[in-house]
């Protein structure tokens, strides 16, 4: 009997301890990122994307050259110690960053739609006014719902809740001062993360994967598709016709949502920590990957390498739609010559692209620095397009184009064969490029008086 009063006496001070403060491990907590991971992909798109020429194309990653992060061990930005009401701050408070505003509580998830923040804490959700972001001011909460809120997505009047084994929940914040759950659907796994995307919510389920629910009618979620991911779905980000699945320690999965009632894998990077979330912009893929720290992904739908001797040589892509040819004497040493097609066409401006853009990149094969071609030399480059992939682009507009650093500029050997759909080109430097096109063109009439 003492035993195990003695253990109840244990137990409850132990309960009755102050929370440990964790390390700050450099990687982890605190201090600015002096590099970053980059990685490469064969496949994906930003938030809006523009329609993609090769849906089928598999999507791909690879390493990229930019290292590993490193990160300077610092405090916690938001470091506190027990004994005063919000905590006393370290002597190291924060680098670069501000604290303006704060509300108490264990919060997990939030989503920020104009002037309102949508904050899970606990089993609520909780409207927040941060139109004055010092003063956060609570203007509504959900009554309690049946799990923690571990993500929220907000789209219109509804702010959708990844509610652990309670699912997905559908709350109309139409009036923000009164949210209430309005539909529901209760996933097979945990629901961690969620995105939305038009009709549809794409749920982090945990052991479950990815599950797409057609939220049209908002009171009565229904599932059409899922796809089983290897690892543990911890976060959810979709772009164009793309989901992208922070899969714990499966790394980043790739899944095709172009047909929602059948998702289907088209690409993956296994990243060496445990993802927990990402974010998608332009061609590159941002995922925390716990322990791993931070880690940058390139998103491709192509990469080829291959060797030019100075007696030259060719370079095709994977579907010999793009091919490069340089003759002799173009190079005077051999080069490693490596073809990326990048996944999206980017900052376009008032042009627009037909999904290819890529980047020629090279290297004297025996030393690894960086190569370019001999003076005066010249090499041609041949893309070869699809009636498909025009768009809105007129056609006889079509034309190669280089990044200077700033804007696309047009090469001046470009032409394009509108009969055999090629675009023919003979530059003199490696480059990103890109096929862009004008969309309309405005002519002015022309007014002849007759004067007498």
């Amino acid at each position: 009997m003492k035993a195990k009063t003695l253990a109840i006496i244990i137990l409850l001070a132990v309960l009755a301890l102050p929370p440990l403060t964790p390390p700050v491990h450099g990687g982890m907590a605190g201090g600015p990122i002096t590099a970053s991971v980059g990685a490469t992909l064969r496949g994906v798109a930003p938030a809006v994307a523009p329609p993609l020429a090769k849906p089928d194309t598999l999507a791909m990653l690879e390493e990229s050259p930019f290292g590993k992060p490193s990160f300077a061990p610092q405090p916690s930005p938001l470091a506190r110690s027990v004994g005063e009401g919000l905590g006393v701050r370290t002597a190291q408070q924060s680098q670069n960053v501000e604290l303006v505003g704060r509300i108490e509580g264990a919060t997990l998830a939030v989503a920020v739609q104009g002037q309102y923040a949508y904050v899970g804490v606990g089993p609520r959700l909780v409207v927040l006014d941060v139109s004055e972001p010092s003063r956060p001011v609570e203007v509504g909460r959900t009554s309690l719902l049946p799990g923690v809120v571990r993500g929220v997505a907000v789209s219109g009047m509804y702010a959708y809740v990844a509610d652990m084994d309670a699912g997905l929940r559908v709350i109309d914040v139409s009036d923000p001062s009164s949210p209430r759950e309005v539909g529901s659907y209760d996933t097979p796994g945990y629901a961690i993360g969620i995105a939305v995307s038009g009709t549809y919510a794409y749920v982090a389920d945990g052991y479950a994967g990815l599950r797409v629910i057609d939220v049209s009618n908002p009171s009565s979620p229904r599932e059409v598709g899922f796809y089983d991911t290897p690892g543990d779905a911890s976060g959810v980000a979709v772009s164009g016709m793309y989901a992208y699945v922070a899969d714990g320690y499966a790394g980043l999965r790739v899944i095709d949502v172009s047909n929602p009632s059948s998702p289907r894998e088209v690409g993956f990077y296994d990243t060496p920590g445990d993802a927990s979330g990402v974010a998608v912009s332009g061609s590159y893929a941002y995922v925390a990957d716990g322990r791993a720290g931070f880690v940058i992904l390139r998103l491709l739908r192509d990469k080829v390498t291959g060797s030019v001797p100075p007696t030259g040589g060719t370079l095709s892509s994977t579907s010999g739609d793009t091919q490069f040819v340089f003759p002799a004497g173009a190079v005077t040493q051999t080069i490693t010559l490596v073809y990326r097609h990048l996944w999206t066409d980017q900052d376009t401006g008032p042009l627009v692209g037909i999904g290819h853009t890529f980047e020629v990149t090279a290297v004297y094969s025996d030393t690894g620095q960086p190569a370019q071609l001999a003076p005066g030399q010249t090499y041609t480059v041949t893309v070869r397009y699809a009636d498909a992939e025009k768009g809105p682009a007129i056609e006889n507009t079509l034309a190669l184009y280089y990044w200077d650093g700033s804007r696309w500029v047009k090469e001046p050997s470009s032409a394009v064969d509108t009969a055999a759909n090629t675009i023919t080109a003979h530059p003199n430097h490696l480059s990103l490029w890109a096929v862009l096109g004008e969309t309309r063109r405005v002519y002015l009439p022309l007014v002849l008086r007759n004067y007498r």
